[in-house]
């Protein structure tokens, strides 16, 4: 009877699964497990799914995150792995209680390798290899290769001596580098230099993503306020200032609305009406405060 109700129960989980499987990210793969547990599970398939939805930069910006076991709709065990199913909406809803900006949707890359040899012959063998990488990068790190993606072409060209030259060219900027690639490891070098460039293009696409995750809010109703800071700033700058001010006791919510270097915009609940404070508290931090029609514009 107990395996009948554990049979049962482990079928309504797929097929539940089914229903959030929209976003390949939130299926992730884990070292088989012969009995599933969903602690254990959970300790390993998190990390994962951070690398996925973060920017390497922001990923401290997740450990507030209360991660419940909740947030796994279920566990399949298939050939060698235990595949965890995460359910979407409550890791967006946890992200969005401690302020977390996340890819909310895969960043796509339209991306393009040519390898050619000291002679300038093409190398298709190892294209090949270079390809098949490019894919399993991209399933790890969140990724959506797509012709419809951001423009990404790589082209190595071997020269003597173990040296190999790189020329990059990236939604119409370019640029170049040569590295030595001994010849024992050139297979994990190769794929460690593709994966840096693949972070680095996805990771670049960031501040598009987060433009996109709440809706403006331009209405003041009680204690709710638009806050826009116009500054140059980085985004560890910016994770900073969020956590300082998040941390007052006047302050309820804090949500991004968009965000990029010389502006940042932000809907803003307090605990009561009165907003005066925030003058004398940008004020201590170097900043102007200036109010407008919907809140607070900070430069």
């Amino acid at each position: 009877m107990n395996f009948l109700k554990s049979l049962l129960f482990f079928t309504l989980c797929f097929y539940a699964s089914l229903a959030w499987a929209n976003d390949a990210r939130m299926t992730v793969a884990i070292s088989k497990q012969a009995q599933p547990n969903i602690k254990q599970a959970m300790q390993q398939a998190w990390p994962i799914l951070l690398n996925r939805l973060l920017p390497r930069e922001l990923r401290s910006t997740a450990k507030p995150v209360i991660v419940g076991t909740d947030f796994i709709v279920s566990l399949s065990n298939k050939k060698k792995k235990t595949y965890v199913f995460f359910h979407d909406q409550r890791v967006s809803q946890a992200f969005k209680s401690k302020g977390v900006h996340w890819f909310q949707r895969p960043p796509r890359l339209n991306l393009n390798i040519k390898m050619t040899n000291l002679h300038g012959q093409p190398m298709s063998k190892s294209r090949l290899f270079m390809t098949s990488a490019a894919k399993e990068i991209a399933h790890d790190w969140g990724i959506e290769l797509s012709d419809a993606g951001k423009s990404l072409s790589l082209h190595w060209q071997w020269q003597q001596k173990g040296m190999v030259d790189l020329q990059v060219e990236s939604q119409g900027a370019t640029y170049s580098e040569t590295r030595y690639i001994d010849g024992e490891t050139s297979v994990p070098l190769m794929k460690a230099w593709l994966k840096e460039l693949m972070l680095k293009a996805r990771d670049a696409q960031f501040v598009q993503y987060t433009a996109e995750q709440i809706d403006v809010v331009g209405k003041e109703i009680s204690g709710e306020k638009t806050l826009v800071l116009k500054r140059n700033m980085n985004l560890e700058e910016v994770v900073s200032l969020e956590r300082a001010f998040r941390s007052e006791v006047n302050v309820r919510s804090l949500q991004a609305v968009s965000y990029s270097k010389q502006r940042q915009v932000y809907h803003l609940e307090l605990s009561t009406k009165d907003d005066a404070w925030l003058l004398a508290w940008f004020q201590a931090r170097g900043m102007t405060p200036q109010r407008s029609e919907q809140g607070w514009i900070i430069r």
